[in-house]
């Protein structure tokens, strides 16, 4: 059987612990240890079918995927659903796992406003260091004396 190619399993880490960021992330192109590669689905063969699907993902706390969408079509549904289907059973990390600053930034404002998950000073503090540790304006901001929201 032919595998996916390392470019048709691109995945968008968009996501952050059981709730959409609206920052922009790296686009995670090698496959979480906990994934088996996709296989490439015989009827896609046959009819010659190559592209790329680009695959976003709403993961739980525990990395688990809550719901994955096709951000961008491989123009076959054949190989999108067959990517969506495969990486959907992965336990992946979120953006701000990953360590994107924005996406770090973005966790912390959830943590402190206690929107999606519950309100939590503390690991909103944590968030926003991390974020501020990279250079994250918005969090070095929000980690000034009186700024959260607690």
């Amino acid at each position: 059987m032919l595998r996916f190619s390392k470019r048709l399993l691109t995945i968008a880490a968009l996501s952050c612990a059981a709730m959409p960021c609206f920052a922009s992330a790296p686009a995670q192109t090698e496959l979480p240890a906990s994934c088996k590669p996709p296989e490439y689905p015989l009827n896609a063969v046959k009819r010659a079918e190559t592209g790329i699907s680009k695959l976003g993902f709403l993961l739980r706390p525990d990395g688990t995927v809550a719901r994955s969408v096709v951000v961008n079509s491989s123009r076959s549904a054949t190989l999108d659903n067959a990517a969506r289907d495969a990486l959907s059973e992965c336990v992946l990390q979120s953006a701000a796992e990953l360590g994107h600053a924005a996406a770090q930034f973005d966790v912390g404002v959830r943590y402190e406003r206690g929107n999606g998950v519950p309100a939590d000073p503390e690991e909103a503090l944590r968030w926003y260091r991390k974020s501020a540790a990279q250079g994250d304006l918005f969090a070095t901001q929000r980690l000034a004396p009186g700024r959260l929201w607690y």
